[in-house]
């Protein structure tokens, strides 16, 4: 039977404890297993067509083991090493006391691949149980990736009251099954002798090298003791005993929502955490829906957050309002960047209550070799009128929390990093925990000509935008008849002008308040009896390019994205059009060109018992 085994401290060694929970200090227990397991399962994904899918077990009530089961997995020898003074160990369990656990479990993902026997970093060689289960500070990650600075898996142990873990895996290359486990003490004392921080739970090989058990009837009971719902898929299942009271249901859902709604809603994660007696799926068809059942301040503008993200990644491509490149080699906001027929194009979004999302180019030169990579990001803003939260930066789906940026007031906002170039350059400059951007971090530092310059062009990329938009119209916040259909605001109303107060004095003149502009679009909308017409209003000069999107208004969450083909088929309605071209109708999406102001779509046929929602976008044509 596999036991738990310590090093004995050699005379040369040096005693050095492991320093590598200061990495995860600022976040909480919750949040930083969620945040560190996930990017782990997400680095490991095995077929690209499909989302990872986690499970998350926290086994307080029924399934918790008592004391008597757990001596089979933590024997005598073991409590000695754990209860040693020295170890680090502050809330160890009592004696007789039943076990809690945690089950972190992934599918859909390769599982730790490589040489069991492997000891040492070898170049060129991809080992992911050499460095998961060996390593700390080394990684075989490529530059870039979510995780990449090898000290990440501390998390797990960390949790742990007895900062131990199991690890059982089926590995995607040969379809093998192996149990092991390790603790992470300080160096300390059983009797008169000291031992090293590392704990091994397993068989032990030649030269003292730790080796999983790969016995299948310790694995099967395993399996059944800790509840562990893998069968013969491939990935990785992790038991941390006795976790950390703070991870809760609670903080866990919302840590998952908060750190990875992108990734859920791009569809490459799914997540079911459950406990005892309650269970919830995270999945792109359920997200908002949960989001709104969460009991915390931030729920509103989370909601928000997550409507903004599922509204983008609906949004055609068309639709995307690309910037020219800075002038220059060295990257800086430039006025001349966005023009007026581009600030038109914004407002003309933002004025229909929608997201305009930006594209901004960006050229990164190398220092070493002077080459230059071409790349961009984009930029997803709204109008919120109360909103005051600072933009969120999503790298290739990971929420980067503790970006310096400023406030975006009367805004909420979205950087989305999916290009490779920026995605290796972002990712070289965070720290261990992935949270923030460093100038100074050993992956970044003397790479770039201009690392500085480069990491402030998207961290200030929000302020700039906003900024450059508002620079005729700083307060412009009036709303158009482009959402849903009511009674239509009078084009040229304007704000009320106060009374005066009372007994101003007879020379005094009341002041008065100038109605505050709104971008003028380049449409008119309007309700007819069983549907809507979108003609021609401000005239243009270039080809623009237009998109109508409709949906039944909903009581929560977004028409849009909810909209179904039984509600209506475009293509089925009465739809009548004057001077348009490249007309196509399907769906709920009506897309046409207009080469002038003159043109005309007048669409019948809509069911008049419900609320419609409707978004017109435009912009100049590509070609025009």
């Amino acid at each position: 039977m596999a036991t738990w085994t310590f090093r004995r401290k050699s005379p040369a060694e040096k005693s050095r404890n492991p320093m590598q929970d200061e990495f995860f200090a600022s976040n909480s227990e919750a949040g930083a297993l969620v945040r560190e397991a996930i990017q782990n399962s997400l680095d490991a994904r095995l077929d690209e067509n499909h989302p990872v899918r986690v499970r998350i077990l926290i086994a307080n009530d029924k399934k918790r083991l008592d004391w008597d089961a757990t001596t089979e997995w933590i024997d005598t020898g073991a409590w000695g090493h754990f209860k040693a003074s020295g170890s680090g160990l502050k809330d160890i369990p009592f004696d007789n006391s039943a076990c809690p656990f945690l089950v972190y479990e992934d599918f859909n993902t390769k599982g730790l691949n490589g040489d069991i026997y492997q000891n040492a970093e070898c170049d060129g060689v991809k080992n992911a149980f050499y460095y998961f289960l060996r390593a700390e500070g080394q990684s075989d990650k490529k530059e870039g990736e979510l995780g990449s600075w090898g000290v990440g898996k501390i998390v797990f142990p960390k949790s742990s009251r007895l900062r131990a873990i199991f690890v059982l895996t089926t590995r995607s290359e040969d379809s093998k099954t192996y149990l092991s486990g390790q603790s992470i003490l300080k160096y300390h004392k059983v009797g008169d002798q000291v031992y090293s921080p590392d704990g091994w739970f397993g068989e032990i090989g030649e030269k003292e090298l730790g080796l999983p058990i790969d016995d299948s009837q310790i694995i099967n009971k395993f399996s059944e003791v800790f509840s562990l719902s893998r069968k013969n898929e491939t990935g990785l299942s992790l038991v941390v005993p006795w976790p950390d009271e703070n991870i809760t249901f609670e903080n866990l859902t919302k840590s998952v929502i908060e750190e990875y709604f992108y990734s859920i809603l791009t569809k490459k994660l799914e997540v079911l955490i459950e406990t005892d007696d309650m269970s919830v799926q995270l999945s792109e068809d359920t997200l908002l829906d949960e989001v709104e059942k969460l009991d915390t301040s931030s729920e509103k503008s989370l909601v928000q957050l997550v409507e903004l993200a599922a509204s983008v990644l609906t949004q055609p491509k068309d639709q995307i309002i690309k910037l020219p490149r800075y002038t220059g080699n060295k990257p800086e906001w430039q006025p001349e960047m966005i023009s007026e027929e581009l600030v038109d194009d914004i407002w003309g979004i933002l004025d229909s209550d929608e997201p305009a999302t930006i594209r901004v180019p960006l050229d990164i030169l190398y220092k070493e070799d002077a080459r230059v990579e071409h790349t961009f990001f984009d930029v997803v803003i709204k109008k919120a009128k109360d909103n005051v939260a600072k933009p969120v930066f999503v790298r290739d789906g990971l929420v980067i929390t503790k970006v310096l940026r400023p406030k975006s007031p009367g805004y909420i906002s979205l950087v989305s990093i999916i290009d490779s170039p920026l995605k290796t350059l972002l990712g070289r400059a965070e720290n261990p925990a992935h949270s923030e951007w460093n100038v100074g971090s050993d992956h970044f530092k003397g790479k770039y000509s201009y690392g500085r310059d480069y990491l402030n062009f998207v961290r200030l990329s929000v302020k700039r935008i906003i900024q450059y938009i508002q620079k005729d119209d700083e307060e412009a916040d009036a709303s158009i008849l482009a959402d849903l259909f009511s009674i239509p605001k009078p084009e040229n109303e304007t704000m009320p002008i106060p009374e005066p107060s009372p007994d101003p004095g007879p020379d005094v003149e009341p002041p008065m308040i100038p109605p505050i502009p709104t971008k003028e679009p380049y449409y008119n909308l309007v309700k007819i009896d069983n549907g809507f017409r979108v003609y021609g209003k401000k005239e243009f000069t270039r080809v623009r390019e237009y998109c109508i999107v409709m949906a039944y208004d909903l009581i929560k969450g977004n028409p849009f994205n909810k909209w179904h083909k039984a509600d209506f088929l475009v293509q089925e309605l009465t739809i009548k059009t004057k001077n348009t071209s490249n007309y196509e109708a399907k769906d709920n999406c009506i897309k046409f060109t207009a080469d002038n102001n003159q043109f005309d779509i007048e669409v019948n046929g809509l069911d008049i018992n419900r609320d419609l929602k409707v978004r017109v976008t435009s912009q100049v044509a590509e070609n025009a």
